[in-house]
């Protein structure tokens, strides 16, 4: 596989992620490992990672993870990407002290690793949660919420593999946060809307 066909195949699995994940899983294992020019061996890896994470499929991860070198990654918001998701994947099988060194090196606090910011807490409320930290776990929750509620769904979405106190977990901050409930309660009630507009449209 060429340097294009490599990179087409990894838009394609990005674009494919959104709406349908197996599609994704597919593309990127249909990649051969043996014909990616060693310069994008690092981002195939890291994109195959990711998926396998949100599919829960944690032993491939960690396994990819190995073999990521971050210190041959030049873009930084490339390398911080990749960073969260070695330690997310290492967190998910036991590697609780190597994820979180990488965590003490790419911190979701440092603004220069702002645009890794999301998946760098994903990766710290897994490791804090994997060290037995739940209540550090919670508090990085409770930012994500606030940021965006919706990123907590990446905790509940179904065969993903997370713990059920983890989901608890999400489940119950989401809950005690007032703009969340809010905003929740407006899409229901959009949606029973959109319902009766449609039964309506059919009679």
């Amino acid at each position: 596989a060429g340097d294009g066909d490599v990179t087409n195949a990894l838009m394609r699995a990005q674009l494919e992620l959104q709406d349908d994940p197996e599609k994704a899983v597919a593309t990127l294992d249909a990649i051969d490992m043996k014909k990616v020019p060693a310069m994008m061996l690092n981002e195939v890896r890291g994109m195959k990672a990711q998926v396998y994470l949100v599919k829960n499929r944690v032993a491939e991860a960690s396994e990819l993870a190995d073999q990521i070198q971050l210190s041959q990654i030049q873009q930084v918001e490339v390398r911080s990407v990749m960073a969260a998701t070695v330690a997310e994947a290492w967190a998910r099988t036991g590697k609780v002290k190597q994820a979180g060194d990488i965590l003490s090196l790419f911190s979701p606090d440092d603004p220069a690793f702002a645009s890794a910011r999301v998946p760098l807490l994903y990766a710290r409320i897994f490791t804090h949660f994997a060290d037995s930290k739940r209540d550090l776990a919670r508090k990085d929750m409770v930012v994500m919420c606030k940021e965006n509620f919706q990123y907590l769904g990446r905790f509940m979405m179904p065969n993903s593999g997370v713990r059920p106190e983890l989901v608890q977990m999400a489940q119950d901050v989401i809950q005690r946060d007032d703009n969340a409930r809010k905003s929740i309660l407006e899409m229901q009630a959009g949606a029973g809307k959109l319902n009766r507009a449609q039964r309506r449209s059919q009679r």
